[in-house]
């Protein structure tokens, strides 16, 4: 569904707005479907892109977001990449990984 949406329907919130969220701002967006699929979609690429380099910058971040101590600038931050870089390296990533069948 994510690479539908970006690709397809060429729907996309950046990594910068997506991080500013917080929970009631987003269960509140009339676009929460397709921003919910997207999300996934940038789980992925947090996991798997790059042979899993951004994995653990993602899992710190987790971690301080449900302690309550995120702000959303951590992710860029424990990555050491700005999010417009995140946001190409997303769409580079979805556009050439295969889904599975």
């Amino acid at each position: 569904a994510a690479r539908k949406r970006l690709l397809d329907d060429q729907f996309y919130v950046p990594f910068r707005d997506v991080t500013a969220f917080g929970m009631r701002n987003l269960q509140r967006d009339d676009r929460l479907p397709m921003i919910y699929s997207q999300i996934c979609g940038q789980a992925l690429f947090l996991l798997h892109a790059n042979g899993g380099r951004l994995r653990r910058p993602f899992i710190d971040t987790l971690l301080s977001i449900y302690s309550n101590k995120a702000d959303a600038t951590m992710l860029a931050k424990q990555s050491g990449n700005t999010y417009e870089q995140m946001d190409d390296a997303y769409r580079s990533f979805m556009q050439t990984t295969i889904p599975d069948k």
